[in-house]
């Protein structure tokens, strides 16, 4: 199956022009254990939330650990995801133009991230347990090729993250005790957005945060990163052209999201997966790609379509 593992094939692409390849485990193995700005971006709790270890975790432990769950796709799989692709096929040509040469599939056991399919580059990867339910399978294959949509170069991100409310911003760093705590999300591995709420002259701006509940973990039997991982809002400011930190003198650190409701009024009622506008807008394009009926605020999905047709 080595072989057959490295389809690459003019009949099998997300738009008619931008190929598919389904890897190989020694192709996997590669795009799991690239520095990029995942893995760049990660801190040590992440690491060992990840492989669940009851110590810290260096770099290249945490590769060597991603490293062996790559695995290879079996025949059924590969023609299952063709025969979804393919019926996606007329409604992604829509966007043609904004895809890369190449979309490469990714299979492994799932361990590397809880089980939740992710992107690495221009690379899907789809654990295991994902695979064999056609339905579902669609869904998370358009959230996740909006990922690889909006990392391209040309892509209008600023254009796509104003839809929910945010400003795209060049990377905001951390305070360093939430630097500690940082965890990591592969489909939007830097802090670079910003959400202003309030009436003119009185705006408070927050950057999305993903943080783990603890500092540190004695042990991690019994938990898991999902269930470590804590959504906040960390109020920022602007000095020098830059965004930063707010000091925490001038008012609290964190925020819940639901104590800021002008959130769900920017981003719509469309998704629950709010924590960053990468997800929102994900989730908005597979309603936009799926035809969802009847959804909350329709405006997001058609604003999204505007921002993305040629």
């Amino acid at each position: 199956m080595t072989g057959f593992g490295q389809l690459l094939s003019a009949d099998v692409t997300v738009d008619g022009r931008s190929q598919v390849v389904f890897a190989s485990e020694e192709k996997a193995r590669e795009i799991l254990t690239t520095h990029d700005e995942f893995v760049k971006n990660m801190s040590p709790i992440d690491r060992q939330l990840r492989l669940q270890a009851n110590r810290p975790v260096d770099p290249e432990e945490y590769l060597q650990f991603v490293e062996e769950q790559a695995t290879e796709f079996r025949a059924p799989e590969i023609a299952e995801i063709t025969a979804i692709l393919a019926s996606l096929r007329p409604q992604l040509r829509t966007y043609q133009g904004s895809w890369p040469d190449t979309v490469t599939f990714v299979r492994t056991t799932g361990r590397e991230e809880n089980k939740a399919p992710h992107c690495r580059g221009n690379a899907i990867i789809l654990p295991a347990s994902r695979l064999g339910s056609p339905e579902p399978l669609r869904q998370i294959i358009v959230h996740e090729l909006f990922h690889i949509l909006s990392r391209q170069p040309d892509a209008p991100r600023k254009e796509l993250y104003s839809i929910v409310g945010f400003d795209q911003t060049s990377p905001i760093p951390l305070p360093q005790d939430l630097l500690h705590r940082k965890i990591t999300n592969p489909d939007a591995p830097t802090i670079d957005c910003v959400l202003t709420v309030g009436a003119p002259g009185k705006e408070t701006h927050f950057a999305p945060v993903l943080t783990s509940k603890q500092a540190n973990y004695e042990t991690l039997e019994n938990t898991s990163l999902f269930k470590e991982l804590v959504f906040q809002l960390m109020p920022v400011t602007r000095t020098d052209d830059r965004w930063r930190p707010a000091d925490e003198t001038a008012g609290r650190r964190m925020w819940n999201a639901n104590e800021v409701p002008e959130l769900l009024t920017k981003a719509g009622r469309n998704t629950t997966y709010i924590i960053h506008p990468e997800e929102i807008l994900a989730d908005n394009f597979a309603h936009l790609v799926l035809k969802t009926p009847d959804l909350p605020d329709p405006w997001v999905v058609q604003a999204l379509d505007k921002v993305l047709s040629p």
